[in-house]
């Protein structure tokens, strides 16, 4: 548009000089000089606009001085002005319509400025928009590559998530093994090359020795059984999981009460506390002779509790083997508390606080 507008300026000036019998070279030089310096307005120039302005003046007073066509030269000039929007520069526009006495020419002269002033307007106000609508494309597109990167380092963190993820079940398998069972099989590897000793000179006493070998043997083979059953991933997690764990304990009977939503319980708390579970019933199975547990859930918004009671025959003096170590352990990891204590029976207390972050984890799973 501001070409088409220049354009039918400058194509008016040529064809009067066009219907002129005799054009001096110094007028076309000028007018054609004028044309291809107004043709430099770009916005992407616009350092030099100020310069551009100014030799326009100078080249439209030689037009003014040599040709009767400077009332149609300043018209391209004060295009120029408000499409650059240097309106500073009007000033050497109102020097020359002064100089020249333009405005004791007709009224027309007056409309056609008009039209010039509404059209460099509306082309300038045209180009507002557009470089309005480029800057919100261009806002998009850095938006949209800012989500890109935000999206691929999301991924990288969650697989870096699943690796460390993976590397701490796998310490905890190799924990659980090398604690459970490792020395339990060191301690009956032991006792065969001593009960071998033994029986060549007491026969008698070897093979109590290696009944007695045969018995942890068992217990070890039971101690694999829960660590491998400890491992596999059920497909229920939360209470119906623990329910589950005690509908298969026969040994005797044995109630389970809870309370509580424990939807906003993470899983690895109730897998930390099911792991307790199992490990204390297998404790209660081999050692109390209880005839009754009693197992208390209680998940509230701050802590999730179990209580484990059994009406065994107690111990006076508890000490802590690698089985109640590992439980105390496995609490303490998630910043609970782990109680045991014998009054009438065996009582294990546990208390899990659950955090903001827990909650946060728990929600995104």
């Amino acid at each position: 548009m501001k070409y088409i507008t220049k354009g039918l300026i400058a194509s008016y000036i040529v064809f009067r000089f066009m219907i002129i019998s005799k054009v001096s070279p110094i007028d076309l030089i000028l007018i054609m000089s004028l044309i291809a310096v107004s043709l430099l307005i770009e916005d992407k120039n616009k350092k030099i606009l100020p310069y551009i302005l100014l030799i326009e003046g100078v080249i439209i007073f030689l037009i003014g001085i040599y040709t009767d066509y400077v009332f149609w030269a300043m018209l391209i000039l004060l295009f120029d002005i408000l499409y650059t929007e240097l309106y500073l520069f009007g000033v050497i526009f109102l020097g020359e319509f002064i100089y020249f006495k333009l405005y004791e020419n007709e009224i027309e002269i007056w409309i056609i400025i008009a039209l010039v002033i509404i059209v460099a307007y509306m082309i300038r106000s045209n180009l507002r928009k557009k470089k309005s609508h480029h800057d919100i494309l261009d806002n998009e597109r850095r938006i949209k590559y800012e989500l890109e990167l935000t999206k691929a380092s999301l991924i990288r963190s969650n697989k870096e998530l699943q690796r460390l993820t993976q590397a701490k079940e796998r310490n905890r398998i190799a924990r659980d093994l090398h604690d459970n069972i490792g020395h339990k099989i060191a301690g009956i590897l032991i006792k065969l090359q001593a009960s071998r000793k033994v029986m060549e000179k007491d026969v008698k006493k070897g093979i109590v020795m290696l009944g007695e070998c045969i018995i942890h043997l068992k217990d070890a083979l039971e101690t694999l059984r829960q660590t491998v059953h400890n491992m596999y991933r059920h497909d229920k997690s939360g209470i119906e999981y623990i329910s589950k764990i005690v509908d298969e304990y026969k040994f005797c009977e044995t109630t389970l009460d809870y309370n509580g939503n424990f939807a906003n319980c993470p899983e690895r708390y109730l897998e930390a506390l099911s792991y307790v579970l199992k490990e204390a019933l297998t404790n209660t199975a081999k050692h109390s002779k209880a005839q009754r547990i009693m197992i208390m859930f209680t998940c509230s918004d701050g802590l999730v509790t179990m209580e484990i009671t059994d009406n065994g025959v107690g111990c006076t003096n508890i000490k802590e083997s690698l089985g109640i170590r590992s439980m105390r352990d496995r609490i303490k990891s998630l910043d609970g508390s782990f109680k045991i204590e014998s009054l009438e029976g065996m009582k294990i207390k546990c208390i899990i606080p659950i955090g903001r972050e827990a909650k946060n984890e728990n929600n995104n799973s």
